[in-house]
């Protein structure tokens, strides 16, 4: 996986610390501690996983992925419990009125996202849905949820079928050869449904290996040493990484959405387009937004003669 033997090394080295770490945490995870307090001492009765955050691999960059399903899974029968990401308490609810209450009920009470981008450092993607915390957040939630309804949903069959006839056109190109590498096959498959479901355009992952779409998303998923320090700092010292200005992508990754966007934006607004897309959803709330400021500036103009 690795394209040269000193970030190998390096890779191992740090997973080796990390090990100790988790080893120590695991430990010592079960004993109620004054100065780092648990949830417990929040919740009553808290089912405590003698787990990390992190698994023994720093092989990808988001090992979470593979470690919150055992968490949940010892948690069967339980309708929430707590774990820990480090030294830091969390709590995992299992419990569907529970989830229901807290995404909508109480969401006031659990707005803030837990990953932590500096939208000074990253514009682009501290402004991700993902990462958005506080008022921020509060505010553009209610905007973006009509576009994740379960009919936005439905709308965007049609366009994941048109991916999915490729991807069989192309295993049916492949399969003479014998072997298809299913890495490259499952990255091709999602870089072409997020270009379609997104932007509304054909990534043309399948028919050209170098196509813009896979080259950028190749640069962005592709593991690297510094690809994991940068996320650990982001996920675990948010602070240091603002001072060393670590960003999720590259500048040109950056760079190439944001003239995908303004491109794909200008072309459907000269040629009067509408499609069912994410991009369009973005489109009329920023139409709306300046729609809305228009109207205000208006009012004032009108008061203030």
């Amino acid at each position: 996986m690795w394209s040269t033997p000193v970030a190998s090394y390096c890779v191992d080295f740090i997973d080796t610390i990390v090990m100790d770490v988790c080893d120590t945490l695991t430990e010592s995870v079960d004993v109620i501690d004054l100065e780092h307090p648990t949830v417990e001492t929040h919740i009553i009765n808290l089912d405590l996983i003698s787990d990390t955050y992190y698994t023994r691999s720093l092989s990808w960059c988001f090992p979470v992925l593979l470690k919150l399903p055992r968490c949940s899974r010892k948690l069967d029968g339980h309708p929430y419990g707590g774990y820990f990401k480090f030294r830091e308490p969390a709590l995992m609810i299992r419990d569907p009125e529970l989830i229901r209450s807290v995404i909508v009920k109480d969401f006031n009470s659990f707005l803030n996202n837990d990953f932590n981008v500096d939208i000074m450092v990253d514009p682009l993607f501290g402004r991700n849905p993902v990462v958005i915390k506080d008022q921020a957040w509060k505010v553009i939630r209610p905007q973006l949820s009509p576009g994740f309804t379960a009919g936005k949903m439905k709308s965007l069959f049609p366009q994941l079928m048109e991916v999915c006839q490729e991807m069989k056109s192309y295993l049916e190109y492949c399969c003479p050869s014998g072997t298809i590498d299913t890495k490259e096959l499952c990255t091709k498959f999602s870089i072409n449904a997020v270009a379609s479901c997104a932007y509304g355009i054909n990534g043309h992952t399948f028919e050209d290996p170098e196509a813009e779409f896979r080259k950028v998303g190749r640069k962005f998923l592709q593991p690297s040493f510094l690809k994991i320090v940068q996320q650990l700092f982001l996920l675990l010292a948010p602070r240091i990484a603002s001072l060393l200005h670590f960003k999720v992508a590259s500048l040109e990754v950056t760079e190439f959405f944001r003239k995908m966007t303004a491109d794909t934006t200008s072309y459907r607004r000269k040629e009067m387009l509408r499609k069912n897309d994410f991009l369009e959803l973005l489109i009329q709330l920023k139409e709306k937004h300046e729609e809305q400021n228009k109207l205000e500036n208006n009012q004032w103009f009108e008061s203030e003669s």
